[in-house]
């Protein structure tokens, strides 16, 4: 073959990414004038965020109006804006699934363009630690448990977002379980460190310019990361060379006020609790801070408003959020993330045909189920269930729908069944140490680790009961990570994983 075809082509990943047009010198000496006719006050406001709750949807820190300095306005956005409405994409281990670094940088720019059009300017993304234990309630967010993978799919993410707004990859470093991150100590070895848990990091903040970096709560080595000096100063900024700013994760993670602050942590998210006036007040009378210490952290949180002219920072019209593109997109990234891990007798694809009989079978089904409800929750207008999906697909052929209590029996009548069944919020997400109340029905959504790999008993006796009189079954899987199969494997025709496949994820 004469053709070629790259994998990584860098000059159309990049396209169009801010933050590597950036003249850092030039920005240096005007940070350097800005700050020479700030006061104090000044200063300690850009160090910090205004106030635990957002506000629209978005979380402020520093800016004044009045001298013309601009503010942050923070969300999160792993799998779309979660701001208002916006388009649900797949969740990122679904995309990371295409192996598709194009289209992962499409979603990239999608999302920051949407993010903006809400008034927006730092995405809350992308989520970058490696999935090390596949019960890890949180694995949905993040792309795979290789390095090279997850740094390649995060570099073309943050460059496509970056196109819009400034991106902030997270959590730094060595976040990789729920229940007990607020605490726990990631120990390893400094080889293990930076050829495993931290060499993704590196390529987004040197490949695509990364704009902030998101420190994590746990600790590495006994030392909580958004106290490491050795992380934050001696790996990122001079090992690196990362020019923009490092924000904590959101209430505890920021742990001291003295000790942070010189580590290099320059934000307290979302407000100033250890960097309070009084706690500031307090280190400096102990001589355990310097006035130094808050004009460099609020130089280098300036740094980037001043690189992005954040004050001039284009903002789109509200129609690019769930416009048709984005929702093709949505779709399109849906398609390439299923992945097909069984299919007996090529029961797939169906032929849609006048006279096929499909039974389809689950509460799932009829449920929209976009993932976790922790901070990557999305807020779509609409959503296609799978139901639906098929429904639209195979019109010329006869389609019934059997919740997953109904009486199965008349299933041997049907051509195929189609199960679709998996884990939702409740089995895996973000850990919320206080209560989450769900929208719908006011139960609570802490989220958190698996305790096993396996499905809910529930759907084990579904699978039992649907396999034993269907003569085709057909089972479509969603949710966030592993799952067992040991047991209803062999039992069933064909298995399609379809992850959290975000709004258009029925039409896929």
């Amino acid at each position: 073959m004469s053709k070629k075809v790259k994998a990584f082509a860098a000059d159309l990943i990049h396209a169009g990414n801010r933050g590597l047009t950036i003249d850092h010198e030039a920005i240096a000496a005007q940070v350097e004038n800005l700050l020479a006719g700030m006061s104090p006050a000044q200063l300690r406001h850009e160090i910090r965020g205004w106030q635990p709750a957002p506000i629209e949807g978005l979380y402020y820190a520093g800016g004044d109006a009045d001298a013309g300095i601009p503010s942050y306005a923070m969300v999160d956005g792993p799998r779309g804006a979660r701001v208002g409405k916006a388009t649900a994409f797949p969740v990122a281990i679904a995309r990371a699934a295409s192996f598709d670094v194009a289209l992962e940088r499409r979603v990239g720019i999608a999302i920051g363009l949407e993010v903006a059009a809400n008034g927006g300017n730092v995405l809350l993304a992308p989520t970058m630690n490696l999935l090390r234990h596949p019960g890890w309630g949180r694995a949905q967010e993040t792309y795979s448990e290789d390095s090279h993978h997850t740094g390649a799919m995060a570099v073309a993410f943050v460059s496509g977002a970056q196109n819009h707004v400034l991106a902030s990859p997270k959590h730094f470093a060595a976040n990789n379980l729920e229940n007990t991150r607020f605490e726990m100590s990631a120990n390893a070895d400094m080889r293990s460190l930076h050829e495993v848990y931290l060499a993704h990091f590196k390529r987004v903040v040197q490949e695509s310019a990364a704009a902030s970096i998101m420190s994590s709560y746990n600790k590495i080595n006994g030392v909580y990361c958004s106290e490491d000096p050795q992380l934050l100063t001696g790996i990122l900024r001079e090992r690196w060379g990362f020019k923009g700013f490092v924000e904590s994760d959101w209430f505890l993670g920021t742990r001291s006020t003295a000790q942070a602050l010189k580590a290099g942590l320059d934000i307290e998210m979302p407000s100033g609790y250890r960097r309070s006036d009084e706690k500031l007040d307090e280190a400096l009378a102990a001589g355990e801070i310097t006035e130094a210490d808050i004009r460099a952290a609020a130089a280098r949180a300036l740094h980037q408003k001043l690189a992005w002219d954040l004050n001039t920072l284009p903002k789109p019209e509200a129609a690019v959020v769930e416009c048709d593109a984005h929702l093709t997109l949505a779709r399109e990234a849906a398609e390439k993330s299923l992945v097909l891990l069984k299919n007996a007798g090529a029961v797939l694809p169906f032929e849609d045909r006048s006279g096929l009989r499909i039974a389809v079978v689950g509460d799932l089904a009829d449920q929209v189920n976009l993932g976790d409800r922790g901070s990557s929750l999305v807020t779509p207008s609409a959503a296609i269930t799978p139901l639906a999906g098929i429904q639209q697909r195979a019109s010329s052929a006869e389609i019934h729908y059997f919740s997953s209590d109904a009486d199965l029996g008349g299933l041997a009548d049907f051509d195929v069944c189609v199960v679709v069944t998996g884990l939702t919020y409740k089995e895996e997400g973000e850990f919320i140490p206080t209560a989450q109340i769900e929208s719908e029905d006011s139960q609570l959504a802490r989220g958190g680790d698996r305790t096993d790999l396996k499905l809910p008993q529930a759907v084990l006796e579904l699978l039992e009961r649907v396999s034993a009189v269907s003569r085709r079954t057909v089972v479509v899987l969603e949710g966030g990570s592993a799952i067992e199969v040991e047991g209803w494997l062999e039992a069933v025709d064909g298995l399609v994983m379809a992850w959290y496949p975000g709004a258009q994820g029925g039409h896929a």
